[in-house]
């Protein structure tokens, strides 16, 4: 059981982005259903409940690479998937998506990490993310007051912004920046899985685009930060750290 792993690798996906399928919940339950009987197989989503295929690449090679590990993808609040109620429609953005804030998504990763903490006692705690998932990844593992008792063993990020609070004008157009400052909300395209005629135009607070100034700039990050930390970047990215 996952109590008895040795370690915990908890993913952060990037945005706008996901990391598994908005009804992976239902999917897994009737997968269970069918445990045992001739069904089960067949009832095993193509998927795999994967949303986004970097996780799930990432999953399979951590599962084959090492033993007694436990992998944790989650998608963070306002993302198809983790709201109380679902939309109807996967084109539909979920009730939370509008006031979504990077210190929110923080606080899930805060939220996901001491759960898992509770049910692998045993285990070393590892925290990743890519892009987006990546800074947020740093900022936690510069934060000793969300981690659980004992804190985390390591942190490590894929294709990470050299700065944080800076990066918005990465993630935000100017015409988004000006739209956000003018009404307080911001036009951002979204890809909901499996959406018809993605991508979706989603109604985003101002505040999602404030919240990149919560976060320290890299040398202050680079302080605070509590455990061994890898970052990984690729030379071919146009915003390679140099």
């Amino acid at each position: 059981g996952f109590e008895e792993s040795n370690s915990i690798i908890i993913y952060n996906h990037g945005f706008p982005d996901a990391s598994v399928s908005p009804y992976a919940l239902q999917e897994w339950k009737e997968v269970l259903a069918a445990d045992g009987s001739e069904g089960a197989e067949r009832s095993m989503p193509d998927h795999g409940f994967w949303a986004s295929r970097f996780p799930r690449k990432l999953c399979e090679h951590v599962l084959k690479g090492f033993e007694g590990v436990t992998f944790v993808a989650f998608n963070t609040r306002g993302v198809p998937g983790s709201s109380v109620a679902q939309p109807s429609k996967v084109e539909e953005a979920p009730a939370e998506f509008e006031s979504k804030t990077l210190t929110r998504d923080l606080a899930d990763l805060e939220i996901v990490m001491k759960h898992w903490a509770v049910r692998c006692p045993k285990a070393s705690r590892i925290v990743c993310g890519l892009s987006t998932g990546a800074f947020l990844a740093l900022g936690y593992a510069g934060r000793p007051d969300l981690q659980p008792s004992g804190g985390i063993s390591g942190c490590f990020t894929l294709a990470c912004v050299q700065d944080i609070p800076s990066s918005v004008t990465l993630d935000f157009s100017g015409d988004q920046i000006e739209e956000a400052a003018r009404t307080g909300f911001v036009s951002q395209a979204f890809f909901p899985f499996q959406g018809a005629e993605n991508p979706q135009k989603w109604k985003l607070s101002a505040g999602y685009l404030e919240s990149y100034n919560a976060f320290p700039s890299m040398k202050e990050l680079g302080m605070q930060l509590t455990a061994p930390t890898l970052i990984l970047h690729g030379q071919d990215d146009k915003y390679f750290l140099n």
